[in-house]
């Protein structure tokens, strides 16, 4: 099976609507595998959007990293690996 590194943001707003084009159906009607990598300190889109992304995704597989913010991939880079591995381990 081929494999293709993709991270893709998707932010929601406050008020409930998710902000870009195609909204969440992107994510909740995937066809493929998908891991959230969230730091959850981050103000703008920490834990609350990843609390949001459980709502509307079923059987969302979520990484919640502490002590990271809006770049966890620079703030905690060991535990986005970690996280990125694990997750394709798994894959069939």
């Amino acid at each position: 099976m081929a494999f293709r590194w993709c991270l893709n943001f998707y932010i929601i707003s406050w008020n409930e609507e998710p902000i870009g084009k195609g909204g969440l159906s992107p994510l909740i009607d995937a066809v493929v595998p998908i891991r959230l990598i969230n730091g959850i300190e981050d103000p703008v889109s920490g834990k609350h959007a990843a609390e949001r992304f459980r709502e509307a995704v079923p059987n969302a597989n979520i990484i919640l990293l502490a002590n990271s913010g809006h770049y966890p991939h620079v703030e905690t880079p060991k535990e986005v690996i970690k996280a990125l591995f694990e997750f394709h381990g798994n894959l069939d």
